[in-house]
């Protein structure tokens, strides 16, 4: 049940994004989500109601990541429990 809510609180703000962004639906396509891209459009959203939102970005240098990470579990590391 959390989950159903959850899913379609992300379809209408998917939809509500998509519907508004400057983007082509073609553009649009290839940067939405499969789970997302599944969804379907519900109608307008009351205002008042509140609405959360997760947004995931792409990592870009994941390696500078995974040592800054690692440098924080290593005693040895001047980053250590930082």
């Amino acid at each position: 049940m959390r989950i159903g809510l959850a899913f379609a609180r992300i379809s209408v703000a998917a939809a509500a994004l998509l519907a508004i962004s400057p983007l082509s639906a073609a553009a649009a396509e290839h940067n939405v989500p499969n789970g997302i891209a599944l969804s379907h459009y519900e109608g307008r959203v009351d205002a008042a109601r509140e609405m959360n939102l997760t947004v995931v970005l792409k990592m870009h240098n994941s390696a500078e990541f995974d040592k800054v990470l690692d440098d924080l579990y290593d005693p040895a590391s001047s980053r250590y429990h930082q």
